[in-house]
């Protein structure tokens, strides 16, 4: 140990401090003591803080964010469950007034095929009352004649 101290005092003498180290240095070893002893220990506990409010912040708006995602994605839902059933309403209605329409003309269908055959059996009606006359008038004829 004394090796130690001969060699220390043998080391060439700092003028700032007059040889005693940083420690007896004075304002320098003041300066240095407060920077080791009492500010790097009081900034890695605000660095410490600072990270530890940084991730509650980080989570308070992931929260938020998720939070307000699930809202959109819930009000989207419920505009597409909205817009089925609108949809489905709006198809039932084409479907009703499609069934009226083939309905109409179904009837209006059945209607002219009635008329039209009714219209074509007084028509043979009529053919066949003028064939019984013109046979009626040809008997009539030979019956003369004979």
């Amino acid at each position: 140990m004394y090796a130690v101290l001969f060699l220390i005092a043998d080391a060439p003498v700092d003028p700032i401090s007059g040889g005693a180290g940083w420690v007896g240095a004075g304002l320098l070893g003041a300066v240095l003591a407060w920077l080791l002893l009492k500010h790097l220990p009081d900034k890695d506990k605000y660095i410490k803080e600072i990270i530890k409010e940084h991730g509650e912040n980080i989570n308070v708006v992931t929260d938020k964010h998720e939070a307000s995602v699930l809202a959109v994605a819930n009000k989207h839902e419920a505009a597409l469950a909205d817009a089925a059933v609108r949809h489905e309403q709006a198809v039932e209605v084409v479907a009703q007034k499609t069934e009226k329409a083939v309905s109409l003309v179904a009837e209006s269908h059945a209607k002219a095929v009635i008329t039209m055959t009714d219209a074509f059996t007084k028509s043979l009606d009529k053919v066949v009352d003028h064939c019984k006359e013109e046979m009626d008038r040809i008997v009539a004829h030979w019956e003369k004649v004979k």
